[in-house]
């Protein structure tokens, strides 16, 4: 309905534009919480007030799972002018949401704030220390950079403890950037069990402390020469 309503913008049909506004206000599916913010930008652009904000009111009711979904539809609304339909939706979002990727949640935190609901950003960012599931690094490390306060420390305890080591190197710069300190020693002690011990030697003075290896106990080898290996 959002393409076809672009396309009779277009073509200038404005009155066919008009009703099937008014009918997609009212009578569009809200199972896709990304169909319907694309719906409601359609709207806003054709100049449809009256449906747009109809839609918005049903859309603020919507509890997106998907916490890309849940920006997208708050940035809608956000544009629409909507401000207690905002509100509603964020709070619902920041309750509701799945924390199953860290990237997409670190992004609808930063809708929140955008949105002004702060106490929505609070909330969400509460659960996602907690909760957020650690796959992936990267993702991880998006999510430290955009929290705060407690929960900085909440999720770098957790990520150290979990941190793959494929993305690691960004995941310490970002520990070490919050001031978490203790997680990020943590992380570095996991590299060299990790496969990482590339990585473990470029730290601080670790290329002199362990120019001869690594015991299992972390402990530095002692100096050794090739006739010692015969």
């Amino acid at each position: 309905m959002a393409k076809l309503l672009d396309c009779l913008c277009k073509a200038g049909a404005d009155g066919l534009a008009a009703l099937l506004a008014e009918r997609a206000a009212t009578g569009a599916a809200l199972d896709d919480p990304s169909g319907v913010a694309a719906l409601l930008d359609s709207l806003r652009k054709a100049g449809a007030d009256g449906p747009v904000a109809v839609l918005a009111e049903r859309a603020a009711r919507i509890t997106p799972d998907k916490p890309e979904d849940a920006r997208w539809l708050l940035d809608s609304l956000r544009k629409a002018g909507t401000d207690r339909q905002v509100a509603a939706l964020a709070e619902r979002a920041a309750a509701h949401t799945a924390l199953g990727n860290a990237y997409s949640v670190a992004d609808l935190l930063n809708g929140l704030r955008e949105a002004g609901a702060d106490d929505d950003a609070a909330a969400l960012a509460g659960r996602a220390a907690s909760h957020v599931c650690l796959d992936g690094s990267f993702e991880v490390a998006k999510l430290l950079s955009v929290l705060r306060g407690d929960q900085v420390a909440v999720l770098a305890e957790r990520a150290a403890a979990h941190g793959h080591p494929a993305a690691v190197a960004e995941l310490l710069a970002v520990l070490r950037d919050a001031g978490a300190h203790g997680p990020a020693a943590a992380l570095v002690e996991r590299l060299p069990a990790a496969g990482r011990f590339d990585l473990f030697m470029d730290i601080g003075d670790h290329q002199d402390r362990f120019r001869f290896g690594r015991e299992p106990d972390t402990t530095a080898t002692a100096p050794w020469t090739w006739e010692d290996l015969e």
